[in-house]
Parts: structure tokens; sequence; C-alpha cells
């Protein structure tokens, strides 16, 4: 695996610990455990490198979203209009599948 690859992996890591911090900041440690398994899943995925596995994490991750949101991703899209949330999604997938490029790029 290449240095590239390993920052990549770092970054990810450092992002993971610090949502995961605000969650037991808020006493929420359900929540910093699944932050941790979802880490952990992505990680496995990503370094499978299978783009179809990929998609599937994806489509899950964007219809939990869709139609079970968590109170925080409701809240922020009650606040806003309906275009800025699917915005937020589309953005949210094309973001997850330039960082799965990236990584097998620099891989």
């Amino acid at each position: 695996m290449g240095v590239g690859a390993i920052i990549v992996l770092v970054v990810m890591a450092v992002l993971t610990l610090m949502r995961t911090n605000r969650f037991l900041g808020e006493d929420d440690a359900g929540a910093g455990v699944a932050t941790g398994v979802l880490f952990a899943l992505e990680v496995g995925i990503l370094v499978l490198g299978n783009p179809w596995i990929w998609a599937a994490f994806v489509l899950l991750g964007t219809t939990k979203l869709i139609f079970w949101p968590s109170p925080e991703a409701a809240m922020i899209a009650a606040r806003s209009p309906p275009w800025v949330h699917n915005l937020n999604i589309v953005v949210s997938v094309v973001l997850s599948g330039t960082l799965f490029w990236l990584f097998q790029w620099l891989r």
C-alpha cells in the first residue's frame, strides 16, 4: 500500500475520532461505537477495492439518510429548502466516490 493511501486512511481516522469524541461528549456512547464500526467497515471496503460493494454501502447509507435520518439530519433538512437537502445528498455520494477512486489510485 502506498504512502498516499495510508495518508488517506489516517485523515479518515482523524475525522472519525473527532466525530466519536463529539458523540462521547454528548454522552451518546452508542453513536460513538456505531461510528467506529462504520469506519472499520468503510476501511475494509476501501482495502477490498470492489466498486460494487462500495456502491451498495453508499446506497444503503443514502437510503438511511433519506428515509430514516438522524435527529440532527432531520433538523437540518427541515430548516433548509428541499433542493439544498437533495444537493447535500448528491454531493455526499460524489465525495464518497471520489474518496474511493483516490484511495484505489494511490494504493
